[in-house]
């Protein structure tokens, strides 16, 4: 990361390079096949589309900053159009490091189109000790549309012995159908009281969440529920409004990576549909 570095008769002061990022994915429906309609990349922001043989299309994000730092700025829009499926991944598990007192932000937004799935499986975010982000996520879908998403959360950098203390994690959710609201959810974590009550996480360093919005979805409460059983996982399901929605929690990041991976595999119906990065 580049330094800035400003004298002045009083005092030095020091300006840090932050980065800036937009992209703007959008996908249609030709012949049967999702292809690619628009790409729009600028900053740290960047997508891959690899070539597939099957009907959807997948799209890997890539951030070249190697990770967040307080101050960045990231947007990113992605639309799958009428008659598509499509596929949104990342190339790595995004870091977000310590904060010297400036907030990250990252706004996502999403849209579905008629008769279509769109897959949101990103890899686990990783909250440093003494990060700080504020995220908003907004997802629109129309009735007869699917949305499944993924998102793994990790406190620290487990393997090497760190676990977050005083980060600050601000998270809000809006999915909307129909342009009606289905889910809202603000979701705040600061500092260690709030992060490890036993009200909240414990003794988990990790949390794993997976919501299903399709008319469809209620039929998998059930199949949702046993996979937990058997996978002696703390957490629950439930479903309203048509969107299931999964939370759970683990001190191993493994553990909820392979949970997300059944349910993937449960709703895609495929066994292949795991994205590849995430074997890598």
């Amino acid at each position: 990361m580049m330094n800035t570095l400003f004298y002045g008769r009083k005092e030095d002061k020091i300006l840090l390079q932050r980065a800036r990022g937009f992209l703007e994915v959008s996908f249609v429906g030709v012949k049967g096949e999702t292809t690619l309609s628009s790409l729009y990349q600028s900053g740290s922001l960047k997508a891959l589309i690899p070539k597939s043989f099957r009907p959807g299309k997948e799209a890997i994000i890539i951030n070249t900053g190697g990770g967040i730092v307080g101050g960045d700025q990231l947007s990113i829009s992605i639309c799958g159009g009428n008659d598509t499926e499509t596929w949104i991944t990342s190339q790595a598990s995004e870091k977000v490091y310590k904060s010297i007192g400036d907030m990250s932000r990252v706004q996502i937004d999403l849209k579905v189109g008629d008769n279509s799935t769109l897959y949101w499986c990103p890899q686990e975010l990783i909250l440093f000790d003494r990060s700080k982000l504020s995220r908003t996520m907004n997802f629109n879908i129309n009735n007869n549309s699917n949305l499944l998403i993924v998102e793994n959360i990790v406190f620290g950098r487990l393997a090497r012995g760190e676990i977050s203390k005083n980060c600050y994690f601000f998270d809000q959710w809006r999915i909307k159908r129909d342009q009606k609201l289905v889910l809202a959810e603000n979701f705040l974590f600061s500092g260690r009281d709030c992060l490890y009550g036993k009200a909240n996480l414990g003794h988990n360093t990790c949390i794993g969440t997976v919501i299903y919005v399709s008319l469809q979805s209620e039929g998998y409460l059930k199949q949702v529920r046993r996979i937990m059983e058997q996978e002696k996982l703390n957490g629950g399901a439930s479903c309203w409004n048509n969107c299931l929605v999964c939370r759970v929690a683990a001190e191993d990041p493994s553990i909820i990576k392979h949970f997300s991976t059944l349910l993937i595999k449960l709703i895609s119906s495929h066994e292949r549909a795991i994205p590849r990065v995430w074997m890598i």
